[in-house]
């Protein structure tokens, strides 16, 4: 007997959209089908006539119980319990932030702190991407294979400190050889390499010169991180990803130049993905000389007009000469803008679409809403790692191992349930 069937709504999957029925067993959808097809008793049956059926959305990249420093003072994004929340009202089953690995702190470490933060305080599956900072040593090296080889098999680096060179604190940066020797790793165990792709010299260079001539109103941001670091570093990393073979996922594309370096790259057949955010897409730097227009940042800078509406041709079509019909950009990652949660207007931002047509989108708490469309191998073990916070009808969530591309490896996973089902 069937656990579930769902039937009488407009079904969207990978193949298209229809007039289906889907039929789930445990924790599985073990089919889809036309009406009628499946007639065998079902513990329950879901009338979804008159609704679009979809399936759960996947948050690559979200930052959840971060620390952070604002205004002098020590401050934190949003909890798990309260994200995952306001995921699952928006359709987002599955999160997905960073276990940080900073000097003086090693892999197992980071992977063990998010886990704390995490275990039993989530209504939606989770899991964590490893985020290196650095000098990567050998000692690093062989915890991140380790990692992979339980399942946590994307990790995410640096190319650039991003902030200022005064800023207090540890640098971001990993060096082109660490990346090179990555790289080779990720390729050789499967895994995903996550990049921030900005030229650090140029990103510097370029703080220091405002500075020093007194230019460091907020809307020169696009000065510093600007369009030709995100060319230069992009194809730099791809070089480099050209030699070892790895896969490359760039997030926080923002330029018309990332967009046509990844394009080019998926044209020549090399595994290379691109994320960009809603910020990028629906704002542009005219939007900094906005009172209060900081709120609008996240790194890198906002660019022009025209890379806004370049990262939208990005994201539905690109015809590169000679290539045919590709797509460049495949996620719509999370909002990653720390300044929106401290910013004093939290009124509701409107942005645009590439017809200029409003786009609403909420103030903080919008952070991780938008669904991404691509985690389709997320694995099918289950393991428990403690109950959600009390709530009628929860049964425990569990930390799901997240595989992103290659379906190699199993992987430890959850299928969550939303309140009182």
């Amino acid at each position: 007997m069937l656990d579930l069937i769902i039937k009488g709504g407009q079904v969207v999957t990978s193949w298209g959209v229809g007039d289906w029925e889907i039929a789930v067993q445990g924790d599985k959808i073990v089919g889809v089908g036309a009406p009628g097809t499946f007639t065998e008793e079902a513990g329950r049956v879901i009338d979804a006539s008159g609704k679009i059926v979809v399936p759960g959305g996947i948050e690559p990249h979200a930052h959840i119980a971060a620390p952070f420093v604002a205004q002098g003072q020590n401050l934190s994004t949003a909890p798990p319990e309260q994200v995952s929340r306001a995921a699952l009202f928006g359709g987002t089953t599955t999160l997905l932030d960073f276990a940080v690995q900073n000097p003086g702190i090693d892999v197992n470490q980071a992977i063990a702190e998010r886990t704390s933060v995490w275990q039993g305080n989530s209504y939606a599956d989770y899991s964590h991407h490893l985020m290196l900072s650095g000098e990567i040593d050998s000692n690093i090296m062989g915890q991140v294979r380790e990692a992979v080889e339980e399942g946590f098999a994307s990790v995410k680096i640096f190319t650039t400190n991003v902030r200022p060179p005064t800023t207090p604190g540890p640098g971001r940066m990993v060096r082109m050889g660490h990346l090179h020797d990555l790289m080779e790793l990720i390729q050789r165990h499967g895994a995903m390499l996550l990049v921030h792709s900005e030229d650090d010299d140029m990103v510097m260079n370029m703080y220091r010169k405002l500075g020093e001539e007194e230019r460091t109103v907020w809307w020169n941001m696009p000065l510093v991180h600007n369009n030709e670091s995100e060319d230069v570093s992009f194809r730099r990393v791809l070089n480099v990803a050209g030699w070892t073979g790895s896969p490359v996922y760039f997030v926080h594309v923002s330029a018309r130049q990332g967009v046509q370096a990844i394009g080019e790259s998926r044209a020549k057949g090399m595994p290379v993905y691109g994320e960009t955010l809603h910020n990028y897409c629906c704002f542009n730097s005219d939007n900094y000389r906005e009172e209060n227009g900081m709120k609008y940042h996240t790194y890198p800078s906002l660019k022009s007009e025209e890379d806004r509406l370049s990262l939208w041709n990005g994201i539905v079509q690109w015809r590169p000469q000679h290539h045919g019909h590709r797509r460049v950009l495949h996620i719509l990652g999370g909002q990653d803008c720390r300044e929106n949660h401290i910013r004093r207007d939290r009124r509701t931002q409107r942005g645009r679409d590439p017809h200029g047509n409003h786009v609403q989108r909420g103030g903080f708490q919008a952070r991780n809403d938008a669904a991404a469309v691509c985690g389709r191998n997320i694995g099918q073990r289950r393991q428990n790692h403690g109950p959600v916070p009390t709530q009628r009808g929860h049964r425990p969530r569990q930390r799901c191992r997240y595989r992103p591309y290659r379906p190699k490896y199993q992987e430890n996973t959850s299928h969550g349930r939303l309140p009182h089902h």
